[in-house]
C-alpha cells in the first residue's frame, strides 16, 4: 500500500513536470522567440519598423531659402511620405498645418526631410499697423533677389551717395518689367535676368511697411532710384536706416516744401491715434 502511494505520488509529478514542460515549449518559449523576432526584425528590416508621415521635399529643383510655404509650395513641392522611426529627423514637420505659412531659412533638397528648425515664423515680419504696398525698383542684386528674401531699401542719389530706408523687410512678391512685359516671378525661383539688358528692366517689389517706412519710401523715391540689398541669412543683423528727409535735401542741395498735412498724410502712432503726417513737394 505505501508503495502504491509513492507510484502514485511519482507519476502525479511526473505528469505535473510534463504539463509544465509542455506549456514552455508550445507557449511560452515560441511566445518569447515572436517577441524577439518582432524586435530584431524592427531593428533591422525597414519594412517591419513602425513608420510615421512626414513631410518631405518633392520637387527636382529643391525649396530656395527665404520661400513663403503656401498653398503652392505644398501642393507642388512637399509631399507627406511614411518614414521608418529609426530615420526619422528629429523635430520633423509631420504634418502640412505645421508649414503653412512658413518662411525657410536655408535651400531645402530634394528627398530631404523638412525640420522645424529649419523654418521662420511669418508673424515676426509684420506689425499689427503693416499694409502691403508696391514700390519699383531698378536693381535686384544681379536676379537674386526672390520672393519671401529679407533684403534692405536703399535709395541711390546718383553721385556716389545712397541711404538705408527701410532695413531688414521681407520681399512678399516680386514682378518683372520689361516694356510692356510684366512677368510674375513664381514662388521660390530667381527672375532670370539678362545682365547686358539692365537698364531697360525695371521691378516691383511688394513689402508691408507701416506708415513712417511708407513715407520715407515715397520721399525717397523722389530723390533718387531705390534699389535692393540682399541678406545671405536671416540672422544677421539689422542694418542701421541711415535715411532722413531733410538731411538729404540738404545735401543734395534741394529745397523741399512742406505742404499742410491732407486727408491722405495720416499715421497711426503706437498707441493708435491718428497723427497728421506732412505731405512734400520737391521743387529744384
Amino acid at each position: 500500500m505505501k508503495k502504491q502511494g509513492i507510484l502514485l505520488t511519482s507519476a502525479l509529478i511526473l505528469i505535473v513536470i510534463s504539463v509544465i514542460v509542455f506549456f514552455y515549449n508550445n507557449i511560452i518559449i515560441p511566445g518569447v522567440r515572436h517577441e524577439q523576432e518582432k524586435k530584431v526584425r524592427a531593428e533591422i528590416d525597414d519594412n517591419a519598423m513602425p513608420k510615421v508621415k512626414v513631410a518631405v521635399v518633392a520637387d527636382e529643383e529643391g525649396i530656395a531659402k527665404y520661400t513663403v510655404i503656401n498653398d503652392k509650395v505644398m501642393n507642388g513641392k512637399i509631399e507627406l511620405i511614411d518614414v521608418p522611426v529609426k530615420y526619422l529627423a528629429r523635430n520633423a514637420a509631420t504634418s502640412m498645418e505645421q508649414l503653412a505659412g512658413k518662411i525657410t531659412k536655408e535651400d531645402l533638397r530634394k528627398g530631404e526631410q523638412i525640420v522645424l528648425d529649419s523654418l521662420s515664423t511669418d508673424k515676426k515680419w509684420f506689425g499689427e499697423y503693416e499694409r502691403l504696398k508696391e514700390y519699383f525698383v531698378n536693381n535686384i542684386v544681379a536676379g537674386e533677389v526672390k520672393t519671401g528674401n529679407i533684403i534692405d531699401i536703399i535709395v541711390n542719389y546718383g553721385n556716389g551717395s545712397y541711404d538705408v530706408v527701410a532695413p531688414k523687410i521681407k520681399v512678399r512678391k516680386l514682378v518683372e518689367e520689361q516694356g510692356s512685359l510684366h512677368t510674375s516671378q513664381k514662388e521660390g525661383e530667381a527672375v532670370s535676368e539678362n545682365l547686358n539688358d539692365d537698364k531697360s528692366k525695371n521691378y516691383t517689389l511688394i513689402f508691408a511697411v507701416d506708415e513712417e517706412q511708407y513715407r520715407d519710401l515715397e520721399l525717397a523715391s523722389k530723390l533718387g532710384k531705390l534699389e535692393t540689398r540682399l541678406y545671405l541669412d536671416e540672422s544677421q543683423p539689422s542694418s542701421i536706416k541711415t535715411f532722413d528727409y531733410n538731411k538729404a535735401v540738404k545735401k543734395l542741395g534741394i529745397q523741399g516744401e512742406v505742404i499742410p498735412g491732407s486727408v491722405n498724410s495720416t499715421s497711426k502712432t503706437s498707441s493708435g491715434d491718428t497723427a497728421s503726417q506732412p505731405e512734400f513737394k520737391l521743387k529744384n
